[in-house]
C-alpha cells in the first residue's frame, strides 16, 4: 500500500499565541508557546514495504537538504527516514533564539535527543560526559547556536589534496555555500548602530531555502568585546564567508528575518515542500535498523516504527545522513566495518572496513566569566526581565530572546608571548595551512550557572580549531536502539592540552583589556577565579569544565581509493560497495576551522548535485 502524503492543511501553522507555558526546572524554561503542533504521527506514511528511487536515512541538516534537492526532479521518488519528529511539538524552546545557548548546557527536551553518553574520558579526569545528538527533524540545526559560516581557503585546498579532487577547493564549492542561503540584511530601525555588521554580501546567497541574517538585537556585551578584540589585534573582517577566517566579525545566524525564529533545515528545506511534492515521502518516527544488501550492492533499508518492521527499497541509492555518531553505527550493524568487531557481535560481514568509526574529531570549548555592567541573557532568569523580553520578541522580534547570545567572534592564533610550546606541538601546528586559525574566541553573554544575585554576567568563550585528539565510535550491540560506544578521547593529545592552556590564558588577556576593565567588568573574575593560575591548575580546570560543541566529524572519512583510512570517495560513495553513499559530517576528511554547520550544508548540496548528475531519469512506480 502506498504511503499517504502530508497535506498543506496538515502543515499549516496556527497563529502565534501569547500564552506562556512552564517548561521543567523553572523560569528559564518558560517559553512563549505558539499553537503550531504539526500533526499526529499516526497520520504519516503507512508502515508498509515501499520501493522508491532514493532512501535518505537521517532527517537532519544534510539529509533534508539532499532529499529536497533530489525531489526537485518530479520523475524520481525520495523517502526520508527519521527516528524523531517535528521539534515544534515540544513547544517553542527550539524556535526562540534566546534559548539556544541553554542547549549547550544539555538542557534539551528528552524527546529531541538520543541521550548518548561517552565512555569514561581520560582527558576529563575519567568522567562520563553527555554527548548531545539530535533526534528530531532538522537534526542539530534544531538546537545548535545557529551560527553559519564557511571555512578557510587553505582548509578546502587541503581537503581537495587529501581526497584527490579539485572540485573541493574553495573556488569550486563557494557556489554550494551560497546555493542554500537566503540572506537578508539587518533592520537598521531595530539594530543599534554600534552593532552594525561588516559583511561582503558577494559571498552569501540570495533566494535559497535557508534563511540567514543578523538578529535585530545586537548584544551590548558583544559591542564591548568588539572593542577589546580591536585592542587585542583581532581586527574586523567582512564576515566569515570569503574563505578568510582571521579577524573578528558579527556572526551570521540561521534565523528567519520576518518572524525572528530559528531557521532549521526542517523549517526551510522540508516544511515548504511537504504536501507540494507527491514524490517525497517522510517516514518520521521511524528508525533505520539496517542497510540491506545483495552481495556488495545496497538495496534498501530495514526500518521500524514502534513494533512494526518494514523495508524501504531503493532503486538507485541509499544515502546515509545520520551524522558523525550514528552513520558509522548504522554501517557497523549492517555489516560494514571492522570484521573483528562485526564477528564479535555475530554480524555477517558485508565489507571489512576497519576505518568505519575511526578518526573521530570534535571541537571543545571553555570560557572565563565576569559580572558585567550591561544587560545580558543571564537576566532571563529574572521574571520581570523575562516577561519584558517575551513582549519584545512577540511584538517586534527584538530584545534578549531574539538573539542566541553568542553573536560576535574572532579567529586568531595564540600570540607569541603565550607560545611556549613543545617541539611536538610546534610540529603538529606546522601541518595546518597558514590560513587555519588555532582558536575561535566568541562573546558569550548568557547564563552558565552564575549566581542569582540580581547582577548580569557574561563569558568570553574559546573553541579550539586544531584538534589533534582522535576518538572512535563502535557498536555495543546489533541494534540501532542501543547507544554506540562513544569515545571522543578529548584532550588526550598533548598538543590539544598545550593549546587549550595557552588559549585559556589568551581569553584572560582579552578580558583584561582596558576597554573592558574600565567600562563594563565589575569586580574580579568569577569563573573560574583568579586563583587558577599555573599551567597545572588551568589544565585541571579545563579537564573538569570543558564542553563538547557536539561537532563529531570524520568517522567515515573521505579519501582516495587505496587510502586505508578512507571510507568514501570524493563523491561520498562508500568504497567497495555499490549504491551506498554518505552525505554528512562523518565524511569530512578532517574537521575544518570554523563552526561546521555551513560546511555540512555545502557538502549536502554538492553531493546532491553529484547524485543528480550521475543518475538519468529512471524511476520506480509511485
Amino acid at each position: 500500500m502506498a504511503p499517504t502524503v502530508l497535506t498543506k492543511a496538515f502543515l499549516s501553522l496556527w497563529a502565534f499565541s501569547s500564552a506562556v507555558r512552564g517548561y521543567p526546572n523553572g523560569p528559564w524554561y518558560q517559553v512563549p508557546l505558539g499553537e503550531n503542533i504539526l500533526g499526529d504521527p499516526t497520520r504519516y506514511p503507512i508502515a508498509d514495504d515501499k520501493l522508491v528511487d532514493y532512501v535518505v536515512v537521517g532527517g537532519g541538516a544534510s539529509g533534508l537538504t539532499v532529499a529536497a534537492r533530489l525531489s526537485e526532479d518530479p520523475s524520481v521518488t525520495v523517502a526520508i527516514v527519521e527516528a524523531g519528529s517535528f521539534y515544534e511539538q515540544t513547544g517553542n524552546h527550539s524556535e526562540v533564539p534566546g534559548y539556544a545557548a541553554d542547549f549547550l548546557k544539555g538542557n534539551i527536551p528528552p524527546s529531541l535527543d538520543w541521550g548518548f553518553h561517552t565512555v569514561p574520558q581520560e582527558g576529563a579526569d575519567g568522567r562520563v560526559k553527555n554527548f548531545t545528538n539530535a533526534k528530531t527533524l532538522g537534526g542539530n540545526s534544531a538546537f545548535n547556536l545557529m551560527a553559519y559560516m564557511a571555512t578557510s581557503t587553505g582548509a578546502l585546498q587541503k581537503w581537495a589534496d587529501e581526497v584527490g579532487d579539485d572540485s573541493w577547493t574553495y573556488s569550486n564549492v563557494a557556489k554550494y555555500f551560497q546555493k542554500s542561503l537566503n540572506f537578508t540584511g539587518i533592520d537598521s530601525s531595530k539594530r543599534r548602530l554600534n552593532a552594525t555588521p561588516e559583511l561582503d554580501t558577494s559571498h552569501v546567497g540570495h533566494g535559497g531555502p535557508l534563511d540567514v541574517t543578523y538578529p535585530n538585537y545586537g548584544q551590548p556585551f558583544s559591542t564591548w568585546i568588539k572593542k577589546a578584540f580591536d585592542q587585542a589585534g583581532m581586527l574586523p573582517v567582512g564576515g566569515f564567508m570569503s574563505g578568510d577566517m582571521f579577524g573578528s566579525s558579527w556572526v551570521l545566524d540561521t534565523i528567519n528575518h520576518t518572524d525572528g525564529k530559528r531557521a532549521s533545515s526542517s523549517k526551510t528545506f522540508l516544511q515548504p515542500i511537504l504536501g507540494q511534492r507527491e514524490n517525497l515521502f517522510l517516514y518520521n518516527g521511524t528508525l533505520a535498523e539496517k542497510v540491506l544488501f545483495s552481495d556488495k550492492t545496497a538495496t534498501g533499508v530495514r526500518v521500524s516504527r514502534g513494533e512494526t518492521n518494514f523495508s524501504l527499497s531503493a532503486a538507485h541509492e541509499v544515502i546515509i545522513t545520520a551524522g558523525g555518531l550514528m552513520t558509522p553505527q548504522l554501517l557497523q550493524v549492517s555489516g560494514v566495518g571492522d570484521a573483528n568487531l562485526l564477528k564479535k557481535h555475530k554480524i555477517p560481514v558485508v565489507l571489512d572496513a576497519p576505518s568505519v568509526g575511526q578518526n573521530m574529531q570534535d571541537h571543545i570549548s571553555f570560557g572565563i566569566g565576569h559580572k558585567v555592567d550591561v544587560q545580558t541573557n543571564s537576566a532571563l532568569k529574572y521574571k520581570d526581565q523575562y516577561d519584558e523580553a517575551v513582549k519584545e520578541f512577540q511584538g517586534q522580534q527584538d530584545g534578549l530572546l531574539s538573539s542566541p547570545g553568542p553573536d560576535f567572534g574572532g579567529f586568531a592564533d595564540i600570540p607569541l608571548d603565550l607560545r611556549n610550546f613543545s617541539a611536538s606541538t610546534k610540529s603538529d601546528l606546522a601541518s595546518f595551512p597558514k590560513d587555519w586559525p588555532e582558536a575561535f574566541f566568541i562573546s558569550f553573554p548568557v547564563d552558565m550557572g552564575f549566581p542569582t544575585d540580581g547582577y548580569n554576567y557574561a563569558m568570553l568563550f574559546c573553541t579550539l580549531m586544531t584538534p589533534m585528539s582522535r576518538g572512535t565510535i563502535s557498536i555495543n550491540s546489533t541494534s540501532m536502539k542501543d547507544s554506540p560506544v562513544i569515545n571522543p578521547r578529548w584532550l588526550t593529545s598533548s598538543t590539544d592540552v598545550e593549546i587549550a592552556v595557552a588559549a585559556f590564558r589568551r581569553v584572560r588577556q582579552i578580558l583584561q583589556m582596558p576597554v573592558l576593565q574600565q567600562n563594563i567588568i565589575v569586580g574580579s573574575e568569577v569563573k573560574p577565579g583568579s586563583d587558577v593560575k599555573t599551567y597545572d591548575e588551568i589544565h585541571h580546570y579545563l579537564k573538569q569544565n570543558f564542553a563538547s560543541m557536539s561537532h563529531p566529524a570524520s568517522t567515515c572519512r573521505m579519501g582516495k581509493e587505496g587510502d586505508k583510512n578512507a571510507v568514501v570517495d570524493s563523491k561520498g560513495r562508500v568504497l567497495g560497495l555499490n549504491h551506498l553513499r554518505i552525505a554528512d559530517a562523518s565524511i569530512f576528511p578532517f574537521l575544518p576551522p570554523g563552526l561546521p554547520l555551513g560546511v555540512v550544508y555545502m557538502v549536502a548540496e554538492k553531493i546532491a548535485g553529484d547524485i543528480k548528475h550521475a543518475h538519468k531519469p529512471q524511476h520506480s512506480e509511485l
